[in-house]
């Protein structure tokens, strides 16, 4: 199964938070084993993405980076390109092997509409 990394960005709490739900045994390995993938996809994402912010980041004298509070500054003319190298990465489509959901499996569990979205990609009918 494809996925765009951005998927994974925008969801990846609400899918902690299925984690937590009580589960069947066999319903809870998959939802195991696709939180386990995922966090490694993000973790390479977080790496990545700091790789390009600080290829970017201005730097003082001392080769220190130059903040703002917690964040590293940009210049101004470098903003462009970096934003869209962080948004290709987020666009970037990975393939995630994962046993997916089955609807019959999920049928008893109690799911608001937003918490299903967030599964969407991940079940089967």
């Amino acid at each position: 199964m494809n996925i765009k990394l951005q998927d994974i960005v925008e969801n990846i709490e609400g899918l902690n938070d299925f984690s937590k739900m009580s589960l069947p045994a066999a319903t809870a390995f998959k939802a195991a084993r696709l939180l386990k993938r995922l966090n490694e996809e993000i973790s390479i994402y977080q790496q990545t993405r700091t790789q390009v912010i600080t290829k970017y980041a201005e730097r003082n004298a001392d080769g220190s980076f130059r903040q703002d509070g917690n964040n590293l500054i940009i210049p101004k003319d470098k903003i462009e390109v970096c934003n869209k190298e962080l948004q290709d990465l987020l666009n970037t489509e990975i393939e995630v092997n994962i046993i997916p959901f089955k609807l019959e499996e999920l049928q008893d569990l109690h799911f608001t509409p937003s918490q299903l979205l967030l599964l969407q990609n991940f079940i089967e009918e």
